[in-house]
């Protein structure tokens, strides 16, 4: 089954590729095909999708460039890293922005499916370590 849908998101990620003139990246391409195989978007959805990821990843682009432009400047190292942490910070907030857009076009139990196959939560608890000791966990011991 998975092998079927991830060949269906490749096909559809080719005809994506093709359709958007090459804008948008891999990634991006990906992420679209996921959509619309696993959660079978109308057309009307994967238009507003496939805008929405198109006009994110140009932003995103744009990020990565000023990015690569700041790490080859000659301008101080704790400038360039402050720099850096926002324009990181910006990317990271374009990402979150868009897919709660594509959360909002979505309906309920297309929510659901996305909830659980594309975007799964994070843990609440990242607790494991070099140093973790599973007998005294308080969250890996089962009360």
């Amino acid at each position: 089954m998975k092998i079927k849908t991830l060949c269906i998101a490749l096909f559809l990620m080719d005809a994506i590729a093709c359709s958007a003139q090459k804008t948008l990246s891999t990634a991006d391409s990906t992420y679209l095909a996921i959509l619309q195989t696993e959660l079978t978007l109308t057309p009307e959805q994967r238009t507003q999708a496939d805008s929405l990821i198109s006009l994110s990843s140009q932003k995103i682009t744009e990020y990565e460039r000023e990015l690569l432009r700041i790490s080859r400047s000659g301008i101080a190292q704790e400038e360039k890293d402050s720099q850096q942490r926002e324009l990181r910070e910006k990317k990271k907030n374009e990402k979150e922005n868009r897919d709660l857009s594509i959360v909002l076009l979505l309906t309920s139990e297309q929510r659901k499916i996305y909830a659980e196959r594309i975007k799964p939560s994070k843990p609440g608890v990242l607790h494991m370590g070099i140093t973790h000791d599973r007998a005294k966990c308080e969250v890996c011991v089962v009360k």
